[in-house]
């Protein structure tokens, strides 16, 4: 097919870099370790340079820390405290925070781990992302398995928590 196999070859190193570039940008995040823990849905992170970054969960909510199964999310958020995470920042902010996904080392988000196992909602008002739809799923699964918060009656979602609590939407 070729005449030469060096233009075979340069052919097949330019296929390599460019599926390379591709599979590196489709992770376009830093890789940041977890100092602490907020609540289910804030982490305390560190860059590879020393600088803090206060991160905020991207498209899902977790339960207050007065409501029932707030301390529960942050014990499960907790346990990635002194591990390291992938940040895909979503663009956004809140509270002085950056919003984003949190890919956890297996490659699953922090975010979807939090919905199966019924320890945060997905927030329809602000979720728009194609992984939404997958959390969403997982919501219903945990929801049917009444796992978590699901295993209340009724639960509340946080926001209305907060403003039944007079505490500010974040």
């Amino acid at each position: 097919m070729f005449k030469r196999p060096t233009v075979f070859l340069r052919l097949v190193f330019i296929a390599l870099a460019a599926a390379a570039v591709m599979l590196h940008s489709a992770h376009d995040g830093d890789t940041l370790a977890v100092l602490s823990v907020h609540d289910g849905d804030s982490l305390r992170l560190r860059r590879a340079d020393g600088q803090g970054m206060v991160v905020r969960l991207y498209g899902v909510d977790c339960p207050e820390l007065g409501q029932p199964y707030g301390e529960a999310a942050r014990d499960l958020t907790r346990r990635l405290v002194g591990r390291r995470v992938t940040v895909l920042p979503s663009g956004g902010k809140s509270w002085r925070r950056e919003v984003a996904v949190v890919l956890l080392h297996d490659g699953r988000s922090l975010q979807s781990a939090l919905v199966e196992a019924g320890m945060a909602w997905v927030d329809d008002r602000f979720c728009r992302r194609a992984e939404c739809d997958g959390w969403r799923k997982a919501q219903a699964r945990a929801r049917a398995a009444r796992r978590g918060l699901w295993a209340d009656a009724d639960p509340v979602p946080p926001w209305q928590w907060r403003r039944a609590n007079k505490r500010p939407d974040r």
